[in-house]
C-alpha cells in the first residue's frame, strides 16, 4: 500500500461477541483495521466514517437485524455490505442480495475467502470515494 493510503476500515456488527472478536482478530492478523459492535444502533451512532469501509452484519440480531441495518444505510452511507448467517437458507440470502448486499456468507466461514472478499470490498469503497 502506498504511503498515506488508508487501509480501509471494516465494521463488524454481530450480537454474538465471540463472532465479532474472532472476525476482528482475523482482520488484525492481515492488517485490516476493524471496529466491532453488538447492536446495529451502536454502529449507526458511530457513522459516518471518512475512511473507505465495508460492513459485515449478522442477518439475525435482537432489535435491528442485519437486513434492516442494510436497508437503513441505503442512500445515506454508501459502503459494501457482507451479510453473515448461521443458516444457509436461500430466503435470507435472496433477500439480502436483492436489497443490495455484496455478499452473503454462511457461518462457519472460510477465513481466506472472507478476507479476500473484504479486501475486494475495501477496494470497491475506495473506487466509489474517488
Amino acid at each position: 500500500m502506498p504511503p498515506g493510503e488508508a487501509a480501509g476500515l471494516v465494521f463488524i456488527v454481530d450480537d454474538d461477541p465471540a463472532v465479532g472478536i474472532a472476525v476482528q482478530r482475523l482482520l488484525d492478523s492481515v492488517g485490516l483495521p476493524s471496529e466491532t459492535f453488538v447492536r446495529a444502533d451502536e454502529f449507526l451512532s458511530r457513522l459516518p466514517s471518512d475512511v473507505p469501509s465495508c460492513l459485515i452484519a449478522d442477518v439475525r440480531m435482537p432489535g435491528m437485524s442485519g437486513l434492516e441495518l442494510q436497508r437503513t444505510l441505503q442512500g445515506e452511507f454508501e459502503m459494501p455490505v457482507i451479510i453473515l448467517s448461521a443458516r444457509s437458507g436461500s430466503q435470507d440470502r435472496d433477500l439480502a442480495m436483492t436489497m443490495g448486499a455484496d455478499a452473503f456468507v454462511t457461518k462457519p466461514y472460510d477465513m481466506r475467502q472472507l478476507v479476500t472478499r473484504i479486501r475486494e470490498m475495501i477496494a470497491q469503497a475506495k473506487r466509489q470515494a474517488a
